[in-house]
């Protein structure tokens, strides 16, 4: 037994190395997008190696702005990211992330490996073992994880998720005498999955697996172990109850009524089934997804004839579990997978192609086992029409993975692929905006402003701006001042802009206050620090000027606006060390600006 268990050699992880480069390696280049600006870019508590206890401790260290997630293990690596670099590197994070999916298919591997082989291994095994973890490295589902920097915490979960079912796996089908340190791994390895994001927790359930293996395991050990993983599930589910005040993500249910969300929830099973098929499309943003089903609708009914036949396959498998263990591993994979994106627990949305990443291991695990069947003598075939389907979805998961290339390119994908909503409209408009296509966005503003668009407090920001651009500084900074109490309040950017119209508007005390406020919380934030010096300056405080600016240069050394105020603060200060300090940068800095030069040369 212990020849046939035996794990191939390094071709199947190369040629698994190679499938994920060729799909995702053009992620490298990729900018942050979306969401990445709160848990990554604007996350002060990434920068400070000092704030490990933070991490593990706070809900504000998690993220930027509420609502908070507790995902401390994932925090973790971005903080360890932004150390190397000082601050955020797009290129850093989708290398790991990378990294991490590839492990999570070579887990996969290992993992369809061992239960193909249980009972007794086909003769193809090792083939419908690669089939599945190849499958699972190019599958478009990965698509909003393995390239959105944010989404190291679903690659993380199912990687240690299914690190502690292999542990587990080998421990109690393996010898006795060495089943004690797989038993404790299987526990860490699950420690590690729900701290990395707590979408895992509900396959707690499958550690009652070794019951339905043909020898029972001991009672006591089996007890103690699962009464391990138990204890770990409560002290995680406590420490992030303590930590966020709360057990769900948001105060109410999706659709109004706890009863409704979970109503609505049964059609969305057919978008996991399709997703998991690779049938498009892969949106980036379901915001436009609406609840209020009947109970005897088509699509409850279409739904909750799909779950009770995933319910009815795992039962009819387990019943028959000596002959394939694959396919009743898999379904239960599937379904306690599932659990967590069901609203039991209510969640911001009914649907995210992210959510299906950790479902689609044991979908495929489920596939290939009703596979291993048919596959008896057949294995030529089995293994031509896999790799045709390997290379179909990962030709499909190399275009889809282009979206998320930035933001602009994201939001504009969005925005002609999707059913309008309100997030989806706004997020274009902002996208417009900023790119410089004034008319277009007017015209769309004046389009949808009347019901998806008017109460989008990014769109009424954009808009603000422009209403600066064209002149009508006091209709800008009125409507500024009436987001303060939206959300944007607690987003830097905003602030720093308000401070900017209050400036324009020769308020140099609010803006003071504006751009003090960034400061408190990001002190990271070079903009703010700029902008405070130059405030300091217009009120004639050129020393208390001096040290935001050189604040501003030590972040950004590259900054020659924030040298240009040092300059001017020298000036006004008398200071000649300080004047030619300036000089130097800016002449380096600009070497065809003349005006630097002639000044330095003279000095």
């Amino acid at each position: 037994m212990g020849r046939v268990l035996r794990y191939p050699a390094a071709a199947p992880a190369l040629a698994l190395a190679a499938f994920c480069a060729a799909v995702w390696a053009q992620a490298i280049g990729f900018d942050f997008v979306w969401d990445d600006a709160y848990y990554i870019e604007h996350n002060e508590a990434l920068r400070v190696p000092g704030r490990v206890a933070d991490i593990l401790a706070s809900a504000l260290a998690q993220k930027s702005m509420p609502p908070y997630p507790y995902r401390p293990l994932r925090t973790l690596h971005f903080a360890m990211l932004t150390w190397i670099t000082r601050t955020p590197n797009p290129l850093l994070f989708h290398v790991a992330n990378l990294i991490w999916h590839y492990a999570a298919a070579l887990l996969l591997y290992a993992l369809a490996f061992r239960l193909l082989a249980f009972p007794a291994p086909p003769r193809c095994h090792r083939g419908l073992a690669f089939l599945v973890a190849a499958l699972f490295a190019v599958h478009p589902v990965a698509s909003e994880v393995a390239p959105w920097a944010k989404s190291l915490d679903d690659i993380m979960a199912t990687a240690f998720a299914m690190a502690a079912f292999l542990a587990a796996w080998n421990a109690w089908t393996g010898p006795a005498d060495r089943r004690g340190f797989g038993l404790v791994l299987s526990v860490a390895c699950f420690a590690a999955a729900l701290y990395a994001k707590e979408s895992v927790a509900g396959l707690f359930l499958l550690f009652l697996f070794p019951l339905a293996l043909p020898s029972r395991p001991p009672w006591r050990q089996f007890a103690a172990w699962l009464t391990m993983h138990g204890a770990v599930l409560t002290i995680f589910l406590l420490t992030r109850t303590i930590v966020l005040r709360a057990v769900a993500q948001v105060p109410a249910p999706l659709s109004g009524t706890y009863g409704q969300t979970l109503l609505d929830m049964i059609p969305v099973a057919w978008r996991y089934l399709a997703v998991m098929l690779g049938i498009p499309p892969f949106l980036p943003d379901y915001s436009f997804m609406k609840g209020g089903y009947r109970v005897f609708s088509l699509s409850v009914i279409a739904g909750a004839f799909l779950i009770g036949l995933s319910v009815a396959t795992l039962a009819w498998r387990l019943a028959r579990r000596r002959q394939d263990a694959c396919v009743w591993f898999g379904c239960a994979w599937l379904l306690l997978a599932l659990l967590p994106v069901s609203n039991l627990a209510p969640m911001m949305q009914y649907f995210a192609v992210r959510f299906a990443y950790l479902p689609l291991v044991g979908f495929l695990l489920m596939a290939v086992g009703f596979l291993r069947g048919a596959a008896a003598g057949r294995t030529g075939w089995v293994v031509g029409v896999g790799f045709a389907l390997v290379l179909l979805l990962g030709a499909e998961a190399f275009v889809e993975a282009g979206k998320w290339r930035d933001g602009p390119t994201l939001a504009r994908f969005a925005f002609t692929h999707s059913p309008p909503s309100e997030r989806i409209v706004g997020n274009y408009l902002v996208t417009l905006y900023n790119a410089g296509d004034f008319e277009e966005f007017e015209r769309l503003h004046a389009l949808y402003d009347a019901s998806l668009a008017r109460t989008d407090a990014n769109v009424a920001w954009a808009q603000a701006r422009n209403l600066r651009r064209k002149g009508q500084f006091k209709d800008a900074l009125e409507k500024m001042e009436s987001l303060r109490r939206a959300e944007l309040r607690r987003y830097p950017n905003y602030l720093a802009d308000l401070g900017v119209f209050y400036a324009e508007a020769g308020d140099y005390e609010e803006a003071r206050a504006c751009f003090e406020r960034v400061i408190s919380r990001w002190p990271s934030h070079v903009n703010a620090w700029h902008n405070l010096g130059m405030t300091l300056a217009d009120l004639q405080k050129p020393r208390e000027a001096v040290v935001a600016l050189e604040q501003a240069v030590s972040l950004d050394p590259k900054n020659v606006r924030a040298w240009q105020g040092l300059l001017r603060c020298a000036a006004a200060t008398r200071d000649g060390n300080l004047a030619g300090r300036a000089l130097a940068r800016l002449a380096e800095l600009e070497p065809n600006n003349p005006r630097y030069r002639g000044v330095l040369q003279r000095r």
